[in-house]
């Protein structure tokens, strides 16, 4: 049984500080996710010497230590903690083709859950179901996976692109994203009922959103391309739920203040005291930084 981590947890060495309370901590990592006591964090890194070859890395933020639980000669990531933090789910791409596994913390096996094409898992808050992203057919639609029953599921029938599931912890809803127009806005599924509801539409797109353990707050992206399809204006916003009302207020977290600087991945601390986030640094490769929540959310000012 995991035990809920104290902000003390968070202890990475802070090798370049961006902003107060913003710092980089991990060099060539990126889509982070933390373990449910908050000591580690499971994340992407690219292999040196091999183009398209990254493995899944498992870091202990109290010593800095890595240790790889991937090692093949494809591309892996997307790993996620299962709630009470048994498994690790993550896709694996093969030629093109993507499959999620689960691997097992206790003994190190892995076990393959799809056949067909799937990525961008999300667990449910029982740890039971797994929600991502299935494109076998023309369009890429929401899916259900229950781990006891071995039955597939599918959510959405919208005939358009969808990305990035997050089931809230309270169990009322999966936010996701939705391609209209060329444009990618944030949706959700009310549940029991699995009804879609646009849920934020702005003249940027809105991407990878990420619940805070608590369901208190959900962090998602926001970018503008430009002629060439390159991301301008990169954002990291948090909405917040205030009693029953979601969202209550909309606040700027992170904003790009050079040319083709990004911020993407937001993931909470089980805490809710900090989060980490994926930049482009480094020009020739994806780092890690942390927010320090308290001190960011006080300075920032709802939108």
């Amino acid at each position: 049984m995991f035990m809920v981590c104290q902000s003390s947890c968070i202890s990475p060495t802070k090798l370049a500080k961006l902003e107060p309370g913003i710092w980089i901590s991990i060099e060539g990592g990126y889509d982070a996710d933390f373990s449910p006591d908050g000591n580690s964090l499971v994340y992407t890194e690219s292999v040196k010497g091999m183009n398209w070859k990254e493995d899944i890395i498992l870091y202990s933020l109290q010593t800095g230590q890595k240790t790889r639980l991937s090692s093949n000669v494809f591309w892996d990531g997307e790993a996620r903690w299962q709630p009470g933090g048994e498994h690790i789910v993550y896709t694996t791409e093969t030629v093109g083709h993507k499959t999620l596994f689960l691997y097992s913390v206790k003994d190190g096996s892995t076990v393959e859950l799809s056949e067909s094409e799937a990525y961008h898992p999300c667990w449910s808050p029982t740890g039971r179901q797994l929600v991502f992203v299935n494109s076998s057919s023309r369009f890429a639609e929401l899916w259900l996976y229950d781990l006891d029953t071995q039955v597939y599921r599918q959510l959405t029938d919208f005939e358009k692109e969808v990305a990035t599931p997050a089931w809230s912890p309270d169990n009322s809803k999966i936010v996701f994203c939705l391609k209209t127009d060329d444009q990618w806005d944030l949706w959700q599924i009310t549940l029991p009922e699995f009804e879609p509801q646009l849920l934020f539409k702005t003249i940027q797109n809105e991407c990878y959103p990420r619940w805070s353990s608590s369901g208190r707050y959900l962090a998602f992206c926001s970018f503008v391309p430009d002629a060439k399809a390159n991301v301008r204006q990169c954002k990291i916003w948090i909405a917040t739920r205030e009693g029953q009302t979601f969202p209550a207020k909309v606040s700027l977290l992170l904003e790009a203040k050079e040319s083709g600087q990004k911020f993407f991945y937001p993931s909470f601390s089980p805490d809710d005291k900090f989060l980490v986030f994926s930049t482009n640094q480094s020009q020739y490769r994806w780092d890690l930084g942390f927010v320090d929540l308290d001190k960011r959310l006080e300075q920032a000012a709802p939108q």
